[in-house]
């Protein structure tokens, strides 16, 4: 999560959304010195000044400060209602089925190393039966993790800018202009970049039960942000 007074926004962080990128780019607005070194590397501890604040970041374990993955309700609360309503909201949204892999990857690399670096190697039906396993049996994260916590339009009121993991950077370029800034004299950073080691479909992930779960646990995020209900072949 980031909060910059000198321009006005709050950034909205949801897993497996390039949110780390994204972060690392908008981080120079959020502190004091406009141009510290390292700004934009993947690490950076908690900072909070007059400039705004920076929730750590890196995979850093335990968390010990402020969250960085903050709900819309958690960073209204901590910066208080009057400045979040008045502020601009950024956020990003992803394609719901191809965001649920990216995070089935990223848990098993996390957690599991050895199970990962066999499953790169798997025929597909056993990666298919391993990704509803980690569905099946991590529902309570993996309901954390949906959308709508992050980019519930509603609760991110009018002022707010969505980008859409599938047109990052033109996204990114669009809302660098809308904060006053010249996208040519920004560098958007590609961090966690290959966390899927297969290159095989969506759809080939998916069994029936692993559609409906993601369906059922994450269905507001396909109606609020318009993404089809089936995986991508």
């Amino acid at each position: 999560m980031l909060l910059s007074h000198s321009h006005r926004f709050v950034f909205i962080k949801p897993p497996k959304t390039a949110g780390s990128s994204v972060e690392s780019a908008l981080r120079l607005f959020c502190v004091a010195n406009s141009e510290p070194e390292g700004v934009s590397a993947h690490i950076w501890p908690e900072t909070i000044s007059g400039a705004g604040i920076v929730t750590e970041s890196g995979n850093t374990v335990p968390v010990t400060g402020l969250k960085p993955h903050m709900s819309i309700y958690q960073a209204r609360t901590l910066i208080g209602a009057p400045i979040f309503d008045d502020y601009l909201k950024i956020s990003i949204v992803r394609e719901p089925f191809s965001r649920a892999i990216s995070l089935f990857w990223w848990h098993l690399r996390q957690n599991q190393p050895d199970s990962y670096h066999a499953l790169a190697k798997a025929p597909a039906t056993e990666v298919r039966e391993a990704f509803q396993g980690f569905l099946l049996g991590n529902r309570p994260f993996v309901k954390w993790a949906r959308l709508e916590r992050f980019t519930n339009p509603r609760a991110l009121g009018p002022k707010r800018f969505i980008i859409r993991f599938e047109h990052l950077h033109e996204d990114f370029n669009s809302l660098i202009r809308e904060l006053g800034g010249n996208p040519n004299d920004m560098t958007l950073p590609a961090y966690k970049t290959r966390v899927n080691p297969r290159r095989i479909a969506d759809a080939d992930h998916y069994s029936l039960i692993s559609r409906q779960l993601i369906r059922n646990l994450w269905r507001k995020d396909f109606s609020q942000h318009g993404y089809p209900r089936v995986p991508k072949r």
